[in-house]
């Protein structure tokens, strides 16, 4: 079993975690609830949780500043920020304090599950499995950039993603930046060329299709993309410049 500890100025919020969700059948027991982030930080002291669930913004202490304070003390414990604030500063230090996930409030009680189990998963993997995450990052980063990678013809808009993986826009392109050191729509882009080049090579797939399968919307867009991703036009590449690229 898994101990937890949730801590949210807004008691009713964290009242209503801590006694609505079904623990025991996701492996975890509540291990204590608060309501500031001094006496979260005393009760990270004292317990060690493997999972800590943060409000970002309490009073006397923010979640920030108290798991800054005590993740030398416990740095095992995942943690899981919930927050009504979408803040690219907020993700970031999230980020920087190597934070699990980032929840935006409102979110219902099986959102917040699938994300423990998510932690659960993480730490029962064997070392060789978390070894090829990109950069050392997390398996966030690697699952959402092996759904880029295997769906290169979808529509992958941040807004898109962030419904897919139930994260914030901003998070996924905070997260895929700091753990790869690129930038979301680079690895669109790349996945979309790789899979035009292979369909250009096949002659009976007209290019304007092609245009449609990885995720444009006319042909235009696609052009402009292609010749500056590669350097060459569709067609030329088709007819053989730069067809080894």
């Amino acid at each position: 079993m898994y101990s937890v500890v949730i801590m949210d100025d807004n008691r009713a919020t964290a009242d209503m975690l801590a006694t609505t969700i079904a623990w025991e059948g996701i492996q975890c027991y509540v291990e204590g609830v608060v309501y500031d982030g001094v006496r979260g930080r005393m009760l990270i002291v004292q317990k060690k949780p493997d999972i800590i669930i943060a409000d970002i913004r309490m009073p006397g202490m923010d979640g920030l500043q108290m798991f800054e304070l005590t993740r030398k003390i416990s740095p095992h414990s995942k943690i899981i920020y919930i927050s009504a604030y979408d803040d690219f500063s907020y993700v970031k230090k999230a980020l920087d304090l190597r934070a699990f996930d980032y929840l935006l409030k409102p979110f219902d009680n099986e959102k917040l599950i699938r994300v423990v189990r998510r932690v659960i998963e993480e730490m029962e993997a064997p070392d060789n499995e978390l070894s090829g995450d990109i950069e050392g990052g997390s398996l966030i980063t690697t699952r959402i950039l092996n759904y880029i990678r295997d769906n290169p013809g979808a529509q992958l808009s941040l807004q898109a993603l962030s419904l897919h993986f139930e994260l914030s826009p901003s998070y996924i392109s905070t997260l895929i930046k700091k753990n790869s050191g690129r930038n979301y729509l680079e690895w669109v882009i790349e996945s979309r060329m790789l899979l035009a080049k292979s369909l250009l090579r096949d002659p009976t797939c007209r290019i304007e299709e092609i245009a449609s399968v990885v995720g444009y919307k006319n042909y235009v867009s696609f052009y402009k993309v292609f010749v500056k991703a590669v350097g060459v036009s569709p067609s030329d590449f088709r007819n053989g410049t730069g067809n080894k690229a």
